[in-house]
């Protein structure tokens, strides 16, 4: 393990993370980095940005696994490297239409003021 991904590791322990999220968040900056073939701390806004119009293009992730990704790698962009995450707002997964029915209509709308709430200033 490099000292990179142990601050990481010891920064989401910090934030109170769940094991599994760190485990998703720790995952997806491996994956930024064995795309690029470098340290992940050598990745710029635009390889970032390229980054994730491949896996939406090319790979054709679910919008759930972009989110996962975004919130991970922006994890460890502010938090483990302390650089500003602004310029990439741009980045943001396309809605999915919803399939069945929602348990009820305030259910519905609680989840997506929960989805707002947690993932506010991602995008």
């Amino acid at each position: 393990m490099t000292a990179l991904q142990k601050r990481m590791i010891e920064d989401m322990q910090l934030a109170g993370l769940n094991p599994r999220t760190q485990e998703c968040y720790a995952r997806s900056v491996r994956q930024l980095a064995e795309y690029y073939g470098k340290s992940p701390d050598k990745i710029d806004e635009k390889e970032i940005r390229a980054y994730f119009l491949y896996v939406k293009n090319e790979k054709k992730w679910a919008r759930a696994t972009c989110t996962i990704a975004i919130c991970g790698i922006k994890f460890f962009w502010e938090k483990t490297l302390k650089r500003d995450w602004s310029i990439l707002g741009l980045v943001r997964p396309a809605r999915e239409k919803a399939t069945g029915n929602p348990l009820s209509q305030r259910g519905y709308h609680h989840n997506e003021e929960c989805e707002v709430l947690s993932l506010q200033g991602l995008f």
